[in-house]
């Protein structure tokens, strides 16, 4: 894979943009799979992953779907 690109757009307002170039075919992968298992974009999980690596306060993770429709079913029933 020649390189990914990821913009990020907010309230009309155009945020930072990461440009990864020279992204090895098999990371790709890995993170269309992650993604495409947790129901997110490829871009959501690219920011949770970046997240969870750095040293810092983490963002909140966003609930699975699963973890989700428990949680409903728990409010409701």
């Amino acid at each position: 894979m020649n390189g990914a690109s990821i913009s990020l757009v907010k309230n009309g307002r155009a945020m930072t943009t990461l440009v990864l170039r020279q992204v090895p075919d098999a990371l790709y992968r890995r993170l269309k799979t992650v993604a495409a298992a947790q129901r997110r974009s490829m871009n959501q999980e690219a920011i949770l992953t970046l997240e969870a690596g750095l040293p810092g306060e983490p963002m909140a993770v966003r609930p699975t779907i699963e973890e989700s429709r428990h949680w409903l079913k728990d409010q409701v029933w």
